[in-house]
């Protein structure tokens, strides 16, 4: 291929990244994932079962206050049994 042509073709727009470790970019990404549902699953669920629940009963604050607490101490024993398994 001549010089003059050579000089044209550019690059693919792409081409640097092919230099990523993508395997490791991945894993972060499932580390990242997995740590934001362990934190936000129980404290919605807490807050849906308490708001069915007050709803049935007639006691609207009471469960679920009392759900999202134990909510919030099931994410923070996630997380540290998360953290631990995976760092």
């Amino acid at each position: 291929m001549p010089k003059a042509i050579a000089k044209k073709i550019k690059k693919p727009m792409f081409a640097s990244l092919g230099s990523i470790d993508w395997g490791g970019l991945g894993k972060s990404f499932n580390l990242a994932t997995g740590l934001g549902f362990t934190i936000a699953i129980p404290i919605v669920f807490g807050v849906l079962a308490g708001l069915f629940l007050d709803n049935k009963a007639g006691t609207k604050p009471l469960f679920t206050l009392s759900f999202i607490i134990i909510g919030i101490l099931a994410s923070v024993y996630g997380t540290i049994r998360f953290i631990r398994e995976n760092l």
